[in-house]
């Protein structure tokens, strides 16, 4: 047996062991966060780093390290397409409406997907919930519903206001007593509106569409010179896609009114006035000009790096050969 002092070293070495599992189970449970979580980053917009979490969550008080994390939380995801896996290369917490475009791509997005996003913000849209991602063209669906947790969207004063005054808007055109439900049901009809030569005012006749609404129609036509399908109303922002379905059916297009790019003669600045060029692109069009000299067709375009099938096919219907 063993004497008081052997008796005492033992029951001490019990209470630090039990003491140790116990300190271990309390951190595991207090901890929202997995392991893994643990290693995640936080795009800031311009770049990757880890830092206090308070500030991307609202309702956290925890705070992350402040030294940037290298490894990364590694997912396999199952592509409804393709039936294939997929790897994530990286998952990490962000707002959409600053990430930046290697950001989108290091989640496992492509690059057009990635250019769609940030062309998206360059124009004026912003980002007010998760699901407003999925507005995205050709954006993975499945992609999306396994990184939707780390979406943060950080709440913006001036943002919210502007969606009140829509939203306000909108419960102000449904509640003109000028404008009885059975007056719309004939008028939306019969209307039609066609949508290179009409004026705001012109709009206004469609449900939906208020006067807000009708200047960002007018305005993005102008940036682009005209409308050559009806489907790029639903680049307008904040344009709900209810309503695009809604109206889309009395709208129509001439195409004989849109303006033409002369994409020979243009100097730089305006062809990234253009919504569809980027600066990169202008650049890139006057450079081809200098060495090879003027463009014949759409096959000379696809000649520069950056320009891929669809990027070509929302510029070509603008574009205008001629070199005088």
């Amino acid at each position: 047996m063993f004497n008081k002092k052997e008796d005492k070293g033992i029951i001490l070495l019990i209470i630090i062991i039990f003491s140790i599992v116990a300190l271990k189970n309390y951190s595991n449970l207090t901890s929202p966060f997995s392991s893994k979580d643990k290693n995640i980053l936080v795009d800031n917009g311009q770049s990757l780093e880890t830092i206090s979490l308070n500030t991307v969550l609202a309702d956290s008080s925890l705070q992350a390290g402040s030294k940037t994390k290298k490894s990364f939380a590694k997912n396999k995801i199952i592509s409804k397409k393709s039936g294939r896996k997929k790897t994530l290369s990286s998952i990490f917490f962000f707002d959409p409406n600053n990430i930046s475009r290697d950001s989108i791509i290091m989640l496992g997005f492509s690059s057009i997907v990635a250019y769609n996003w940030t062309k998206y913000r360059e124009k004026g849209g912003h980002f007010y919930s998760k699901t407003d991602l999925l507005k995205i063209y050709k954006i993975d669906k499945t992609l999306f519903n396994n990184i939707k947790k780390y979406i943060v969207i950080r709440n913006n004063k001036e943002e919210i206001a502007k969606a009140t005054i829509e939203k306000k808007e909108k419960i102000s055109y449904d509640k003109d007593t000028s404008f009885t439900k059975s007056t719309y049901k004939h008028t939306h009809n019969n209307i039609k509106i066609e949508i290179n030569t009409c004026k705001a005012k012109d709009l206004i006749a469609l449900r939906g569409i208020g006067q807000i609404l009708s200047k960002r129609i007018i305005k993005f036509r102008e940036k682009l010179g005209g409308f050559a399908s009806i489907n790029q109303l639903q680049e307008v922002y904040g344009l709900p896609t209810e309503t695009f379905e809604s109206i889309k059916g009395n709208i129509y297009i001439n195409k004989n009114k849109i303006k033409r790019l002369k994409i020979n003669i243009e100097d730089k600045d305006s062809l990234k006035n253009f919504p569809y060029i980027s600066y990169r692109l202008a650049a890139q069009i006057i450079k081809y000009r200098k060495q090879h000299g003027y463009f014949k067709n759409k096959g000379d375009l696809l000649k520069i790096k950056s320009i891929d099938s669809i990027n070509l096919h929302k510029i070509e219907p603008y574009l205008d050969y001629a070199t005088n």
